[in-house]
């Protein structure tokens, strides 16, 4: 978990938010939509 994410899920958690964390492969799909965008 990255520390942005971790900070993220702390922020919610101090506020009492209702959010649930999926965790997955990565899409693989990063070059494909910097193209698109012209990144």
């Amino acid at each position: 978990m990255s520390d942005i994410h971790k900070q993220l899920c702390d922020l919610l958690d101090q506020e009492d938010a209702a959010y649930r964390v999926i965790e997955h492969e990565p899409e693989g799909r990063t070059e494909m939509i910097a193209k698109i965008r012209e990144n």
